[in-house]
């Protein structure tokens, strides 16, 4: 759940775009802009605790406004009639296009929006210029009130004109924040504003978020809409279950997890397990109807997660290392030719994950070994040099044949040219090149693909 900044720091995020607007200008601009304008205050009375006058808003130029310091900014804004707020809008739009324009009119609307949001939008409507129309509605965004989301994305759906070339999605950051407060009222809006380019009507986020926060009318609606067996969706809502009610959707999968379609979900719930409680994901795995299903569900769970070494500031529990020990805790028909991503997606020196294949029991060792598979960041030659240093000529072959099988981030060229600059006899590179032309006549393995069409079936 994201929750949405409290005014002091949506006010600090309107400060960060009115504030470059004030580059170069002067504390003695802002009192020539006072005092051009009239609000200078009385002089202090001795008998009685001075008032300032009111300030004749009317009288003031946008310019003037964005001219004083962000409290006073803020408490213009604020404190302005309706009239002088249309007033400064107008005057914002017709700014020389600029970076300075640009900072002015986002800081105008991080506030307006705050102040009035049903101004603030309407104002935004009436804004001729397109650009500066684009840039008012991207400055709404950020610090909207959760209750006028739903105008916000209205006005932005239909005005809003994403810059080409540009990294940012407004609209789609407004609807991130807006399914975290209401996933209910954000598919309705995606359905309404559907313009056929995606083959789902509301995104797959929006149900996660809808059966984190409310999994009835989350199913209800998928039900509803004939979308329940759509495997996305599916996905998606069980991914919100498991963070609204991690026992009920463990048990779903589990007994639904020979379906087809349920494969990855059998992933995500077992990553998400294994990150949160071990001893409950050691139970999951023990309770899948099979070892094809085991196998599955460890390559959905850890093959494409962002793996990371802790020196790098990674979580230690999706380390390579961390996962691959936690793997072989595992009776090895579980996870045979399941190490093969943890290795690959290694950056520690591939000596590392050498010696650790090294340290693993007789009963393991071959087992690990064959599914070795060189780091994709190593160099051609630390590969080959790590895996000739193996004492154990068994155990050298073994990591060999990985190498050559499994060495698509390496070019081939450069692996023989590190075979023929390695310190070796002509004997022993006679047998490194025989085990190379070994591995490249064998047919190869079963694909994951097979794999993956296998799931569930029986043999």
């Amino acid at each position: 759940m994201v929750v949405r900044p409290g005014l002091v720091v949506a006010l600090a995020l309107g400060a960060v775009g009115a504030a470059s607007f004030f580059i170069g200008r002067t504390v003695e601009l802002k009192a020539a802009a006072a005092r051009t304008t009239g609000i200078l205050l009385p002089a202090p009375s001795l008998s009685a605790t001075p008032k300032p006058a009111p300030l004749p808003y009317q009288n003031l130029r946008a310019i003037d406004v964005i001219a004083l310091s962000f409290s006073d900014f803020y408490d213009a804004l604020r404190s302005a009639p309706n009239e002088a707020r249309k007033k400064w809008a107008a005057e914002l739009e017709q700014m020389s296009p600029g970076p300075r324009r640009t900072a002015a009119v986002t800081g105008f609307y991080k506030l307006l929006i705050q102040f009035d949001p049903a101004l603030a939008i309407k104002t935004i409507r009436e804004i001729q210029d397109k650009g500066v129309r684009n840039i008012a509605l991207a400055g709404a965004v950020d610090t909207v009130p959760g209750f006028a989301m739903e105008k916000l994305a209205a006005a932005m759906a239909e005005l809003y004109e994403e810059p080409t070339g540009h990294t940012r999605s407004y609209l789609s950051e407004l609807i991130e924040q807006w399914m975290d407060l209401d996933p209910a009222a954000v598919a309705r809006f995606e359905e309404e504003h559907s313009k056929g380019e995606s083959s789902h009507p509301v995104s797959t986020e929006v149900i996660s978020n809808w059966a984190q926060l409310d999994v009835k009318a989350a199913r209800e609606w998928l039900e509803k809409h004939d979308e329940w067996k759509t495997p996305e969706y599916q996905r998606a809502f069980i991914n919100g279950w498991y963070e609204n009610d991690r026992s009920a959707a463990v048990s779903y999968v589990l007994a639904h997890a020979s379906e087809a379609d349920m494969r990855d979900s059998v992933g995500n719930i077992l990553r998400a397990l294994y990150y949160d409680a071990k001893d409950e994901a050691r139970k999951f795995i023990e309770a899948l109807p099979d070892d094809r299903i085991r196998r599955a569900a460890f390559r959905a769970a850890f093959e494409n997660i962002m793996y990371d070494e802790v020196e790098d500031g990674g979580e230690p529990a999706f380390s390579p290392r961390a996962v691959a020990e936690w793997m072989v805790e595992f009776p090895p028909a579980y996870w045979k030719g399941r190490l093969q991503d943890v290795f690959k997606w290694s950056r520690k020196p591939p000596r590392e994950m050498i010696s650790w294949i090294q340290q693993q029991s007789p009963e393991i060792r071959d087992i690990v070994a064959a599914d070795y598979t060189p780091p994709w960041k190593a160099t051609a030659a630390d590969t080959v040099n790590a895996v000739l240093e193996v004492a154990d000529p068994r155990l050298r072959d073994q990591l060999l044949e990985g190498l050559f099988r499994r060495s698509d981030d390496i070019p081939i060229e450069d692996i023989r040219d590190a075979i023929s600059k390695a310190p070796l006899s002509a004997e022993q590179r006679a047998h490194v090149l025989q085990v190379m032309a070994d591995v490249d006549s064998r047919p190869s393995q079963a694909t994951d693909d097979e794999e993956i069409n296998d799931y569930g079936s029986e043999k």
